[in-house]
């Protein structure tokens, strides 16, 4: 496996600041949750370049498949429903 040092990984993580977002919006504050990432993560300076609001939990995984296979470099999930 080869590494790569902390300034190389940084350099590289910011030149791709890209992200997918996959929220359970029918878990308790998934909607919210779904709206707020959103916001954070532009704030952060890290562009959308698709965003889900998946309605029906089943479907999760093949909306995470999907993006895997489009091989995005960041996919961030939430909406877990296990939050209090």
């Amino acid at each position: 496996m080869q590494q790569i040092d902390e300034d190389e990984f940084n350099g590289s993580y910011n030149h791709e600041r890209s992200a997918v977002l996959i929220v359970n919006t029918h878990s308790r504050r998934g909607q919210q949750f779904f709206l707020s990432a959103k916001d954070e993560l532009t704030k952060q300076g890290i562009s959308i370049v698709a965003s889900y609001p998946v309605r029906y939990p089943e479907r999760l995984p093949e909306v995470v498949q999907d993006a895997i296979k489009h091989k995005h470099k960041l996919i961030v999930v939430g909406g877990g429903g296990t939050g209090q």
